[in-house]
Formats: structure tokens, sequence, C-alpha cells
């Protein structure tokens, strides 16, 4: 069954109107995020690598685990594991609102999530900052801990 003329050029209306409803939305949330302090800049949940002892989850719970005997470094809260400091990692990157490229080519994000999530590394105090920082060769958290 062919379809008329009219009726091809008012499906293809409807679906353009459709496309630039959405698209209208979508560029209306994107104005909400920039006047509420800036756009989402991750889409997606960052992937942790389990990695080794100099990066990824491994890295993070042998260094900032509160029980770690790493000296001279900050810790996150007691009980805090693989599931709480994924979240947390997720949390920031939704949450934060520009990366800075640092000198090892690594970008680098830190967020205040606005409760306490570890201690400080130097002082010991309460924190509630969070720094991320990405691999953008392997597309990976390389580590992250409270700042």
């Amino acid at each position: 069954m062919r379809l008329a003329s009219s009726t091809k050029t008012a499906i293809q209306t409807a679906r353009t109107a459709k496309t630039a409803t959405t698209a209208i939305k979508t560029s209306a949330k994107s104005v909400k995020a920039i006047e509420n302090g800036g756009q989402k800049l991750l889409t997606f949940s960052p992937k942790i690598l389990d990695g080794n002892k100099k990066y990824g989850m491994t890295h993070i719970l042998k260094r900032h685990a509160s029980e770690s005997s790493a000296k001279n470094v900050s810790k996150f809260l007691p009980g805090m594991g693989k599931k709480e400091i994924t979240g947390l990692v997720n949390e920031a990157c939704s949450k934060g609102k520009s990366w800075v490229d640092a000198e090892n080519g690594m970008k680098v994000m830190t967020v205040n999530l606005g409760r306490t999530i570890g201690s400080k590394m130097r002082c010991g105090s309460p924190t509630g900052v969070l720094k991320v920082v990405f691999d953008p060769k392997t597309n990976a958290v390389h580590t992250s801990y409270p700042h």
C-alpha cells in the first residue's frame, strides 16, 4: 500500500514537530542548568577500574580508607568501601561544574558534597569535599579522595 504524497508530508511534519519539541525541552533544561551554576559535565557514571596500588579502586582503598596505615593522606569515613566511594564519585561528577587540566594530562574536579565524607590530609579535620582525578587516556577514575 502506497501512501499519498500529502500523507507522507503530514507524517514527516509530525516527526519534525516532535523532534523540535524534544529539542526545545532539552534546551530549556540546559538553560535552567546554566542558570543554576553550570551544565552537567558527565552524562555517564565514570568507571573506576580495580587497578593496583597506583591507580583505581585498589589504590583508593589501600591509601584512603579509614583503616589504611598510609600516613599524611586524607581518609574516608569509617565504613566507606567500594560501593560508597563509587557513589561519592558519581555524585561529584554529576554535581561538579568544571574539570581542570592537570600538568600530567589528567582531569581534576573538586566538589563540595555538602556533608562530611572524611578527613583532610594534614590536619585531620572533617571535610565534605571530594577530589576526583580522571584519566582521559583510560576513560576511568585514576584516584579520588577527601580534600
